[in-house]
């Protein structure tokens, strides 16, 4: 309260010091005298100047002008002038506005400045509508050509390399998208039609059969296509955020960054591994020296922070399973050897073209047979996959154990290891039927049941000669380069000058056999075989 109070004769004191002055003068100089001859002119004149005014020299000018011209804050002129006694009453009315302000507050001044904060808030609320509005509008734009209710042609996924370490060894790419229910379809569309954009966005295998299990008999085809329908359309959102993250780790390269598509807040959700190996796509896998010094014969270690962390959780885990050093050193050889392979540069249309000859080939029987003179173990089918599990067909088919024991074998590795997030360990069969092997577990899983190599695509046909089956991950059919799907070389031999390759593929079921030429099987190679060979008393022998 004390302090208030001395505030406030502070403002006082100063608004005195401001009016003092004037008042100073007036109490010098006394009243303004009456005007009635030459001299009592000359007296006004005199006082007039005391005031620190001026006027004219003659009675009559003076009278025109106003009377005395006071100084800027006492009057324009004497006649607004007061007198000595009401300076005091000019000087308490001052100090009183001042002590009523400070007490108070100021009524108009407060009154302007809630105006201009009421103007300014409008104006932000309006300008955030705006912002609101157009990206609805641009989100509604986007999921429409996606859904294909407005007419928009599909957006197509951009051309991009292949060949990321510990590629993903699925039928399909997945990546991080938003739930059909957060962002649901442009339109009206059927229930089956969202589950399945859904399904595809959140890299769930294609799976009509829960989407329309309850539909009546009726319905069931009409539901079928819906469910496809709305999976196509998913695939298209899906392919668009791998296009985003191929093109973050296209800019992390040309920054001169490591590559570290792991730590982007991005590379989030069920669909992780996927956005990480496709911005390893566009990093272009390994990223560059940085100009650092270091110790002579030191290695700087430039390989993505994520591939170094799976493979250190994949070596630990084999050496808490009691793994032979022979073993664990075959493991982390392999791990450490993935390479991207195949042919550079091709397109997904190249793509889509290589495997539309190889399915329109069939069963030829000219290579049938051919096939059946060439160099290689022969493999039995293990079946036909329906899941996004081609990588533990694959393995099964190479090793010639059956499914059930290989799957046993994958859910357990996942199960222990680290590598993967707490969810997918507690339910490995989910993670393999909805996202199926990246190519480190395959390796892992290689020599859990007998011995891994990695052999490049030069070395095929010599390591089929050997007697070992070659796993491989190529592109699948639809050319999706940031896909990925597992088969096996299970024979290789001459045909028109050329090296063919019979090929064992789960889509087909385990009768039906694929025939691709050594230029065909470039094209859609994403990376180096896997070569399989049985441990003896520990695989079944294959059957001839």
């Amino acid at each position: 309260m004390l302090s208030s109070k001395m505030n406030i004769a502070l403002y006082a004191l100063v608004a005195m010091l401001t009016i003092a002055p004037g008042a100073a003068r007036a109490a010098n100089c006394g009243g303004e005298p009456s005007v009635s001859s030459a001299s009592s002119f000359q007296t006004w004149r005199r006082w007039c100047s005391c005031m620190g005014g001026t006027s004219a020299s003659n009675l009559n000018d003076a009278q025109r002008q106003g009377g005395c011209r006071l100084p800027s804050g006492s009057g324009s002129s004497s006649s607004s002038t007061p007198s000595g006694g009401s300076i005091g009453t000019i000087i308490g009315t001052e100090i009183g506005k001042e002590i009523n302000k400070m007490l108070f507050g100021d009524p108009e001044a407060d009154a302007r400045r809630r105006t201009e904060e009421r103007v300014r808030a409008e104006e932000q609320r309006r300008a955030a509508e705006e912002l609101n509005r157009r990206q609805e509008e641009q989100k509604q734009r986007l999921l429409g050509g996606m859904m294909g209710v407005d007419g928009s042609p599909p957006l197509g996924l951009m051309d991009i390399g292949s060949g990321p370490e510990l590629g993903l060894m699925t039928d399909s790419a997945s990546a991080i998208a938003p739930t059909a229910k957060s962002v649901p379809p442009a339109g009206k569309k059927s229930d089956s039609y969202t589950k399945g954009f859904e399904h595809a966005s959140q890299c769930i295998s294609q799976n009509s059969g829960s989407a329309c299990a309850g539909a009546a008999a009726d319905r069931q085809q009409a539901c079928v296509a819906d469910y496809r329908g709305g999976y196509d359309s998913g695939s298209i959102q899906r392919k668009l955020v791998l296009q985003e993250a191929n093109l973050a780790g296209q800019g992390a390269a040309a920054r001169g960054e490591l590559a570290n598509g792991a730590s982007d807040p991005r590379a989030l959700g069920p669909c992780r591994t996927d956005w990480i190996m496709a911005y390893n796509n566009g990093y272009g896998v390994k990223a560059p020296s940085l100009p650092v010094t270091k110790p002579a014969g030191a290695v700087v270690d430039n390989r993505d922070p994520e591939v170094v962390r799976i493979i250190n959780e994949m070596n630990a885990l084999a050496k808490r399973l009691g793994w032979s050093a022979e073993e664990q050193v075959r493991l982390d050889t392999a791990l450490n050897g993935f390479k991207a392979d195949g042919t550079k540069g091709v397109t997904d249309a190249e793509i889509r073209s290589a495997w539309q000859d190889v399915l329109a080939r069939g069963q030829d029987g000219d290579l049938a047979r051919k096939a059946a003179q060439g160099d290689g173990p022969g493999l039995v089918g293990a079946g036909k996959q329906s899941f996004e599990d081609c990588a533990i067909f694959a393995l099964a088919n190479a090793s010639g154990l059956p499914y059930s024991v290989v799957a046993a074998r994958a859910t357990k590795l996942i199960g222990e290891g680290g590598w993967r997030d707490a969810a997918e360990r507690a339910n490995p069969q989910k993670a393999i039927e909805q996202r199926g092997l990246i190519g480190g577990e395959v390796a892992m899983l290689a020599e859990s049941i007998g011995q891994v190599e990695m052999v490049p695509s030069t070395a095929f046909a010599k390591t089929l000669k050997q007697g070992r089956p070659v796993m491989v991950n190529v592109v699948p059919q639809d050319g999706n380069v940031t896909g990925g799907h597992q088969v096996v070389l299970s024979k290789a031999f001459q045909h028109g000058g050329e090296t063919w390759y019979e090929v064992v593929d789960s889509n087909q079921g385990p009768q039906q056999r694929l025939y691709l030429s050594s230029k065909e099987l470039g094209v859609v190679l994403q990376e180096n075989g896997v070569a399989f060979r049985p441990e003896t008393g520990t695989t079944t022998k294959f059957l001839r």
